[in-house]
C-alpha cells in the first residue's frame, strides 16, 4: 500500500492522514496506471488497486467510516497479496507451505496470507497432491530419482508425508527402470578402470539419486557387463 516511509516525518505525515470521511477526489497515479490515490475530506488518505476500487464500487462523494476504510485496506492488502502469489506461480508451481513462507516474507500479515490460501486452493491454483504428482513426474522424466529422495524433496517444501505417500504410488514407476535411466544418462560423464571404480562412483550416483541399495547395485552389475562384456562380482 502506499504507507511506505522509514522516516519519522513520514510516520507523522501517515497518521495525520484521515482515516474515515468523505471522498473528494479520486486520482489514477502517475507512476502506476492500475492504482488510483483515494483523497478524504480534502486530504490524501490511501492508495488503492484499480481493481479494489471497482469492487468496491466507490465514488466522490460517498461517505467512508473507519470500520470501511479497514476493510478497504484489508481487500487492498489481499488483493497485492494476491497478485504476488500470481507472479510465483507463473514461474512454477508451489505447494501451500512455499507460498505461505514467500509472502510472509513481503510481509503480508497472517491473516492476509490465509485469505489469499483459500482463494487460490477455491480456484485449484494451489493444490499439494497435483503438485506432489507434478513434481515426482517431473522428476521421473528429467532426473529420475528414487523415491527416498522425492520423499525428502517434496517433505522439504512443506507436503506433508501422507500427501506425498500418495502422491509416489499414483505416479507409479518401477524403481529399477528409473535408477537404470538414471545410471545410462551419468555413463557419458563417467570414467573408471576397474569393477570397483565403476561401482563405486555409480553406485555412489545412484545412492545419492535416492535409490536403494537393492535397486543399486543390481543396475550397476547390470551396466558393468553390458559396457564391458565381464560379470560383475555379486557383492556390492
Amino acid at each position: 500500500m502506499d504507507f511506505q516511509s522509514g522516516t519519522a516525518g513520514g510516520e507523522a505525515r501517515q497518521l495525520a492522514r484521515p482515516l474515515a470521511g468523505t471522498i473528494t477526489a479520486i486520482e489514477v497515479q502517475q507512476r502506476d496506471p492500475q492504482r488510483v490515490s483515494l483523497f478524504l475530506d480534502g486530504r490524501f488518505a490511501f492508495g488503492l488497486s484499480s481493481s479494489t476500487l471497482a469492487d468496491a464500487g466507490l465514488k466522490p462523494g460517498d461517505v467512508l467510516s473507519e470500520a470501511q476504510v479497514a476493510e478497504l485496506l484489508q481487500r487492498e492488502a489481499v488483493q497485492q497479496a494476491l497478485q504476488q502469489a500470481f507472479h510465483l506461480l507463473s514461474h512454477r508451481p508451489r505447494s501451500e507451505h512455499e507460498l505461505r513462507r514467500a509472502l510472509a516474507r513481503k510481509g503480508h500479515a497472517p491473516e492476509t496470507i490465509e485469505a489469499v490460501l483459500k482463494r487460490l486452493e477455491r480456484y485449484h491454483y494451489v493444490d499439494d497432491q497435483a503438485f506432489a504428482l507434478a513434481w515426482i513426474e517431473n522428476r521421473q522424466r528429467a532426473r529420475p530419482r528414487g523415491a527416498r529422495l522425492l520423499r525428502a524433496e517434496l517433505r522439504q517444501k512443506g507436503v506433508e508425508r501422507e500427501i506425498v505417500d500418495q502422491a509416489i504410488d499414483d505416479a507409479g514407476g518401477d524403481e529399477y527402470t528409473l535408477a537404470r535411466a538414471a545410471a545410462r544418462r551419468k555413463l557419458g560423464t563417467l570414467k573408471a578402470a576397474d569393477y570397483g571404480e565403476f561401482g563405486r562412483k555409480l553406485g555412489g550416483f545412484l545412492l545419492r539419486r535416492g535409490f536403494d541399495a537393492d535397486v543399486v547395485w543390481p543396475v550397476v552389475r547390470e551396466l558393468w557387463a553390458e559396457q564391458t562384456g565381464e560379470t560383475a562380482p555379486l557383492d556390492g
